[in-house]
């Protein structure tokens, strides 16, 4: 479990130098921070020095396999319209192209497709474990313009699902579409045609092989009702990015999706570092550029960007205008702060004690009540110890479309859902009753180590059932029954007329 889930902290690292690469301007530095006292984490003997965060480095070639899964297949397909000049003023779509590829793992392979009037191959599907397939994929990004006269979405799925080709060992399959969605061949019917076909055929073939379409779009203008319905038609999702500062939370949480890696929970800007974690990375939000952001060790010693130099091996750190990338090697157990951050932060770690789930499904309709099961996994068995459990509460947090947050306790009894009594396997019945897409947050905590990962549910409305009429009978066809009178109410009627004679 170690070896898998390493990729998640590899990955987001090889994430945050790209991203300083992508998004920083030219002369953009940090402002001076107060000199750290602490002594930083031990270090692990086989650490590697790290650039500094302005320098604009290559990711990395190693790679771990990527976190819980054998690996993926996905095409990123970027629309290449001229609309896009409109509909995605920051071309934000290739950096996050870009990002996507960085959060790759040994495992994974990805194409890459442009689509204007058709759709056009830039990359084939390939492995992403090296650094020259990487330089690869981020090159066909770069090629990626917004100068298309048309708008063939039916085209550019139509290639993707050629990519991907026949599934292979069960391998988790994605498209992931960037676009404003408008169906344009400068033909309204054409337009219409294949906007047909694309929801009645070309989508549907899509869930029947297992692949699964994600679809972002960066303004309100966009067709947002088409891209979220062949999304959900997937069991996949639709995310809309529309400032750089959303980007890298719309594709932490698909690679989360994807991934499921190893999370500590994060509240208040606070996580709990235990002696079980390897390595932690933190992915910290900022309100605009000029926040520095601070990381708080449990001695209460604050480090920053700027206290992060290439001969530091225990922490690396890596600043944007949007956000501060944080890994730490075997971070000292305690208390660990995140200062100045505005939110949705997030801690990926490298770890031999996770927390699992059974949960397959991603569709379900409105009134079924849904059972979830976690447990705690360390080194692939399930943990059934007394004394670690006894002392572990589980709960799910529910966040519905609308930021309604339900949470649900978790139990090993037997009851209520639980099939077998003190095996380690806790389990929550949850209602669904809102509609649209849910995260489900798996949470174990107790007093010295917590964990959590999350889950993504779609909740659709149940089909009504229609009861048919029976069928009109002709008029002419109906032939009145005799009125037949019962045996006592005809003594009834016959008594009144014999007293009268």
């Amino acid at each position: 479990m170690i070896e898998m889930n390493a990729c998640v902290v590899r990955a987001l690292f090889k994430t945050a130098v790209l991203l300083s690469a992508l998004y920083l301007p030219a002369g953009y530095a940090t402002e001076p921070a107060e000199p750290a006292t602490a002594a930083l984490p031990k270090v692990a003997a086989d650490s590697k020095p790290v650039a500094p965060a302005t320098a604009q480095p290559t990711p990395p070639a190693e790679h771990a396999p990527a976190a819980k899964t054998s690996g993926i297949d996905a095409v990123l397909v970027l629309d290449s319209s001229g609309s896009m000049k409109h509909t995605d003023p920051l071309n934000l779509r290739l950096p996050a192209a870009k990002l996507f590829i960085a959060l790759l793992g040994n495992a994974d392979r990805a194409g890459v497709i442009s689509f204007s009037d058709r759709g056009y191959p830039l990359a084939a599907l390939m492995p992403a474990h090296d650094d020259a397939s990487r330089q690869k994929l981020l090159q066909a990004v770069d090629k990626v313009e917004s100068n298309g006269q048309f708008t063939n979405l039916y085209d550019a799925l139509l290639k993707a699902r050629a990519m991907l080709g026949e599934q292979q060992d069960n391998r988790p399959r994605y498209v992931i579409l960037m676009s404003d969605g408008e169906m344009d061949t400068g033909n309204v019917a054409r337009d219409a045609q294949l906007t047909s076909q694309l929801k009645d055929t070309l989508i549907p073939e899509l869930s029947k092989a297992h692949i699964t379409l994600y679809t972002v779009a960066f303004t309100q203008e966009s067709a947002v009702a088409l891209l979220k319905s062949i999304a959900e038609a997937t069991h996949g999702q639709f995310r809309l990015a529309q400032f750089d500062k959303d980007l890298h939370d719309v594709f932490t949480s698909l690679f989360e999706s994807a991934k499921t890696p190893d999370m500590l929970p994060i509240e208040g800007g606070e996580f709990h570092a235990d002696d079980a974690i390897q390595e932690v990375t933190v992915v910290a939000t900022k309100e605009n550029p000029k926040v520095r952001i601070f990381l708080q060790a449990p001695d209460g010693k604050r480090f920053t960007a700027t206290d992060v130099d290439a001969q530091n091996k225990a922490m690396r750190w890596y600043s944007s205008p949007a956000f501060d990338m944080i890994t730490l090697d075997h971070p000292v157990t305690g208390i660990w702060k995140v200062l100045f951050s505005t939110g949705k932060n997030k801690a990926y770690i490298v770890t031999d004690l996770g927390i699992d789930t059974d949960l397959k499904d991603r569709h379900f309709k409105r009134g079924e009540t849904l059972a979830v099961t976690a447990w705690l996994n360390r080194g692939g068995e399930i943990v059934k110890q007394p004394d670690i459990l006894t002392s572990t509460q589980f709960t799910i947090r529910m966040l519905a479309p609308g930021g309604t947050v339900n949470e649900f306790i978790m139990r090993d009894t037997g009851q209520l859902g639980d099939k077998v009594a003190n095996d380690g396997i806790y389990t929550a019945t949850v209602p669904l009753i809102t509609l649209g897409q849910q995260k489900l947050t798996l949470v174990a905590k107790s007093a010295t180590f917590q964990r959590e990962t999350t889950r993504d549910i779609t909740v659709v409305e149940t089909p009504a059932v229609s009861h048919a009429l029976p069928a009109p009978v002709e008029a002419n066809h109906v032939t009145k029954p005799p009125h037949v009178v019962p045996a006592h109410a005809a003594q009834a009627q016959a008594k009144p007329a014999a007293e009268e004679g």
